[in-house]
């Protein structure tokens, strides 16, 4: 899994946060929100400084209205991030585990990675990617997946959310991301997002 420079991510994300060059600040997010990245509660620098790595978590659940926010940042961050690069048409594939999804898939997830309300999966075409790049398709691929991941993980805090990234594969959130994607796609990344204990 390659490591991040922290100086590309913040510039990544704050592309992501931004609408027309300049930060949105809110007293709360808004629920009703048209598509675009999420209200923010904090400046960039205090998401930075308020990230931390949270395994264990409150059972309350996220509100769907955030976990589309989430998904909506991290969209505009690779956006940002990729546009110029990459397969053409080639993005990280995402979506949320949460109650609302089978129990024996959740509780893999619980533990492989930790017992989160919400549990990003983030994936990709990866055939795809080889095919168009040879063997640093599967490079892009991972690092697509894994900048992606932060995004939604810095997202979050932005929310006041807390969260955790992990560059472990599961088998069964393979299973999962390619009956929910397609048979090319495989699982890259995980992000476990909810309320610290």
């Amino acid at each position: 899994m390659p490591i991040h420079d922290e100086a590309d991510l913040v510039d990544r994300v704050r592309a992501g946060l931004r609408d027309g060059g300049t930060p949105i600040r809110v007293a709360a997010p808004a629920r009703s929100a048209p598509a675009g990245p999420p209200a923010v509660r904090r400046p960039l620098d205090g998401v930075l400084s308020a990230r931390q790595a949270v395994r264990s978590y409150r059972p309350d659940p996220v509100p769907g209205d955030d976990l589309a926010a989430l998904l909506r940042s991290a969209r505009s961050a690779d956006a940002a991030a990729w546009s110029a690069a990459g397969p053409p048409g080639w993005a990280p594939a995402a979506r949320f585990v949460t109650a609302d999804d089978p129990p024996d898939l959740r509780s893999t997830l619980f533990r492989q990675y930790a017992a989160a309300p919400a549990i990003l999966l983030v994936g990709g075409d990866v055939a795809a990617a080889v095919d168009a790049m040879g063997l640093a398709g599967y490079r892009h691929a991972l690092l697509r997946a894994s900048g992606f991941g932060y995004a939604a993980w810095l997202a979050a805090v932005a929310l006041g959310l807390d969260g955790c990234v992990f560059g472990r594969a599961s088998a069964r959130a393979n299973a999962a991301v390619r009956e929910w994607f397609g048979g090319t796609h495989r699982h890259l990344f995980t992000v476990t997002i909810g309320a610290a204990r």
